[in-house]
């Protein structure tokens, strides 16, 4: 701190415009010269020594402008507060499309139903669920095919394996009454 903010006549600023206006005038002024601030009523008096007496200046609150490090923080506080609110505001509605495709691929590979499952986000996620729709229909396309073949390759193996059960079982017949 500079030697003059020792040689104050008046008692220490209370707030933050006070103590950065001491700072800054401080910092304006030679080393070895007096100077106090004050207030009358919501106006500054600030009061300067000089090699002819003193300078008096009454500044209105109004004109006088600090921008220390509490309003710079509480500003960056402030705005930074609102930023992360609209953030999270947008990334719940760009998740909760993504957490639905989860859901609908989760349901259908352990089996069950997904009804009414449609695409909607943001176009990597719509693509994403358009894609999983069409594997999903070719899927239960093969699924079927798969069954309709086996069920017509066990009623084509059904006549011939009877056949040999019967002829099987006609000889083993013979063979038992000799």
């Amino acid at each position: 701190m500079p030697v003059t903010s020792s040689r104050r006549t008046t008692p220490p600023p209370s707030s933050t415009i006070d103590v950065a206006l001491d700072d800054i005038i401080a910092n304006r002024v030679e080393p070895n010269r007096h100077f106090s601030t004050g207030r009358i009523g919501e106006d500054f008096d600030i009061k300067v020594e000089t090699h002819d007496g003193v300078l008096e200046i009454v500044a209105p609150r109004d004109r006088v402008t600090v921008l220390g490090p509490d309003i710079f923080i509480l500003w960056m506080m402030g705005s930074a507060l609102i930023l992360l609110s609209i953030a999270i505001l947008f990334l719940r509605n760009q998740v909760r499309p993504i957490e639905q495709l989860a859901r609908a691929a989760e349901n259908f590979g352990k089996g069950r139903p997904v009804p009414g499952f449609k695409p909607y986000g943001a176009t990597e996620v719509r693509r994403a669920a358009q894609a999983f729709i069409t594997m999903r229909e070719r899927i239960e396309r093969h699924v079927g095919q798969r069954t309709e073949m086996l069920a017509g390759v066990s009623h084509d193996l059904k006549t011939p394996l009877t056949r040999m059960k019967l002829a099987l079982a006609m000889r083993f017949s013979f063979f038992a009454a000799r």
